[in-house]
C-alpha cells in the first residue's frame, strides 16, 4: 500500500491509499468505472527535496464532458492540455510505486517551475537604500538631497521675500514723501513768487506818493495862480 496523490477537478489535491501494486487499476483511485481515456500523460525524472532521484508521473483522462474539465494548472509540458475530472500523480522507483507526500510534491511542483521568486522581498530590499553616515532625513523620511527643501527653509524664504516687499513699499512710501515735500517746496517757491510780483518796494512807494503829491501841488499851484490873478 502505498499513498498517492488525487487532483480533483477544482484544483485541490489530497492523499489517498492505493492498496494494490500494479497500475491497471489505478483508474478505479480515480473514480472512473473503466479506464477508457485514462493514461499516463507526462513524467518527470528528478530528485525531491532529499536528494534522491524519482519518477514523478501523471495519469489522467483526456477525453470527457463539457463542464468538467480539471482546473489544476501542471507543470510543463502539461501546463497548456486539458484533462478531465480527478487526475492522479504518483512516485515510481525502478518501476515500482513508491508513498509520495505533499509536502515532497511541493517542492517538485516548484522545481519543476523553475523555482519561484519572491518579487515582494526583491521590491522592497532595492527600495531600502543604505544611508551613509552624512545622509540625513527630512521630517518626512525622504533622504535630504540638493533637490530636497524643508517646509521651514520654504517658510524662511517667504517671510524673507515679505520682509522685502515690506522695505520696497517703506521705499516707494518714503519717495512719495520726498515728492510730496519737493512739491509742497515748489508751491511755496511759487508763492513767493507771487508775493514778490505783487509787493512794492518802498521806494516805489515813496516814489508814488512824492510823484502824485508833486501833480496834485503842481494842480493847486494853477489853481491858486488863478485866483490870484
Amino acid at each position: 500500500m502505498v499513498n498517492i496523490l488525487l487532483v480533483k477537478k477544482n484544483g485541490s489535491i489530497k492523499i489517498a491509499e492505493y492498496k494494490e501494486e500494479q497500475l491497471d487499476n489505478l483508474y478505479k483511485a480515480a473514480g472512473f468505472k473503466n479506464k477508457n481515456n485514462f493514461e499516463c500523460v507526462t513524467e518527470w525524472y528528478l530528485e525531491n527535496e532529499k536528494k534522491n532521484n524519482y519518477n514523478y508521473c501523471v495519469y489522467a483522462k483526456t477525453n470527457g464532458k463539457a463542464g468538467n474539465e480539471n482546473k489544476y494548472e501542471f507543470p510543463p509540458p502539461i501546463d497548456n492540455e486539458l484533462y478531465f475530472d480527478t487526475c492522479i500523480i504518483i512516485k515510481k522507483k525502478n518501476n515500482i510505486l513508491k508513498s509520495i507526500r505533499l509536502d515532497e510534491w511541493e517542492f517538485v511542483y516548484e522545481s519543476l517551475f523553475g523555482g519561484f521568486e519572491d518579487l515582494g522581498e526583491e521590491d522592497s530590499e532595492e527600495e531600502e537604500e543604505e544611508l551613509g553616515p552624512d545622509d540625513k532625513l527630512t521630517k518626512t523620511g525622504y533622504l535630504q538631497d540638493d533637490f530636497v527643501i524643508e517646509d521651514d527653509e520654504l517658510d524662511d524664504d517667504e517671510d524673507f521675500e515679505d520682509d522685502e516687499d515690506f522695505e520696497d513699499d517703506e521705499s516707494d512710501d518714503e519717495s512719495d514723501d520726498e515728492s510730496d515735500d519737493e512739491e509742497f517746496e515748489d508751491d511755496e517757491s511759487d508763492i513767493e513768487d507771487i508775493n514778490t510780483e505783487n509787493a512794492v518796494s518802498p521806494e516805489r512807494k515813496t516814489r508814488d506818493k512824492s510823484k502824485s503829491a508833486t501833480v496834485f501841488d503842481f494842480m493847486l499851484s494853477d489853481k491858486d495862480s488863478e485866483l490870484s490873478e
